[in-house]
């Protein structure tokens, strides 16, 4: 199971860095448990207004802010990388740090773009002069 603070540090390095970041292969298992626990935390309190219950609540609700942006940027760089894959037909960069759901995405998406691309093309190839 991650911590707040892994998920921070995991935040910090991909918002500085151009690259995808290295995320453990069960990361979203790893925050889901997490989150689990979290409101395990909150609701084995008696007193809902108690401050230990305000600070996992709160810890609950950044570790949501916190884990939306990440996977926020990382979309982002996949949807990059999945240009840059469709205009040079290289697929490879980055893919080790995907996760497997990234992954899928990514190779979804490059379909798409191609298939585009290529319907595309056909079109514009019966109007050529000839």
């Amino acid at each position: 199971m991650i911590s707040y603070e892994e998920l921070y540090e995991y935040l910090r390095k991909e918002k500085f860095g151009d690259n995808l970041q290295k995320l453990p292969m069960d990361f979203m298992k790893q925050f889901a448990d997490f989150l689990c626990e979290n409101k395990r935390r909150i609701s084995m309190k008696g007193d809902f207004f108690s401050e230990d219950v305000l600070k996992y609540k709160k810890e609950y609700e950044n570790s949501l802010t916190l884990f939306n942006e990440l996977m926020l940027r990382r979309k982002k760089k996949i949807l990059n990388l999945v240009f840059v894959a469709a205009e040079t037909g290289v697929m490879k960069k980055d893919f080790e740090e995907m996760l497997d759901d990234e992954q899928h995405l990514f190779e979804r998406l490059v379909l798409a773009v191609s298939d585009t691309d290529k319907s595309i093309n056909e079109l514009l190839d019966s109007c050529s002069l000839e």
